[in-house]
């Protein structure tokens, strides 16, 4: 009897043995099933964690080789408009160029044409003027009156008719006259009337040249003239003093006072 209560406190034991391995067991598979599911998770985040940084490798690769394209593409597109730009200035420069030389020959081509008008003129003038020769005797004419007021008459210009000479002499001294001052000349025909005129315009000058009266108060005016032998003579017209100070005057008007030179 108390052999087989060992027996069954044995058998006892050793199931309750068994039933606690198997429990023991069955918590480590447990335990293991666990952690493998942790690894498992652990092994999906690092391989998910690695696509994300692959994938950010990537796009940042992939951004930067777009952005060394586009800086490429820019640079060769500035290059492009740099080019055409230059090639725009050098194309418009030499128009400018061009357009500078074209109004140079133009220039020069007119310019060339008014001479060669002028040159005919006066090829025209010295071989179609028969009253060439009035111009000698025209100008001594007027030299003589305009000596007389400090001046020199004008010589005949190119091309320019003798009965031109003449008005143009004219109206450099007609100021000086009291009648003429303000006539015109250049209607009146070459003739007889012309010719009278004439003669009267300078009588008158000349004789305003020698008119006391006109003379500064208290100056004596020069009067220079010229003989045909070449001799100067300078004459002196006006008052050798002044009146308007209340002076006496001892002596009467001053006529003229003359000088004669020879001409060199």
């Amino acid at each position: 009897m108390a052999e087989e209560d060992e027996k069954t406190r044995e058998d006892r034991a050793r199931k309750d043995a068994e039933e606690k391995e198997r429990a023991d067991a069955a918590r480590w598979d447990k335990v293991m099933g666990a952690l493998d599911a942790i690894c498992t998770r652990m092994d999906a985040f690092e391989e998910e964690k690695k696509e994300r940084e692959d994938r950010a490798r990537k796009d940042a690769e992939e951004a930067e080789e777009k952005a060394k394209a586009d800086a490429e593409m820019k640079a060769k597109r500035d290059a492009e408009e740099e080019e055409k730009a230059k090639a725009d200035k050098a194309r418009k420069d030499e128009e400018e160029e061009k357009a500078k030389a074209d109004a140079v020959v133009r220039a020069d081509a007119e310019h060339i044409k008014a001479l060669e008008g002028r040159l005919d003129a006066v090829v025209s003038h010295l071989a179609g003027n028969d009253d060439r020769e009035a111009f000698g005797p025209a100008q001594a004419r007027a030299d003589a009156v305009y000596l007389a007021h400090g001046k020199q008459a004008p010589a005949p210009m190119v091309a320019e008719k003798a009965l031109d000479y003449r008005r143009r002499l004219l109206a450099g001294i007609q100021a000086s006259t009291k009648d003429w001052k303000d006539a015109d000349f250049k209607t009146i025909p070459a003739g007889a009337l012309f010719d009278q005129l004439e003669a009267r315009v300078y009588a008158d000058a000349a004789a305003a040249a020698r008119d006391p009266s006109t003379a500064t108060p208290g100056r004596l005016r020069p009067v220079v003239q010229r003989t045909p032998a070449g001799h100067t003579i300078t004459e002196y017209v006006g008052d050798w003093r002044d009146g308007s100070a209340g002076l006496i005057q001892p002596f009467p008007r001053v006529g003229r006072l003359t000088r004669s030179s020879s001409a060199a």
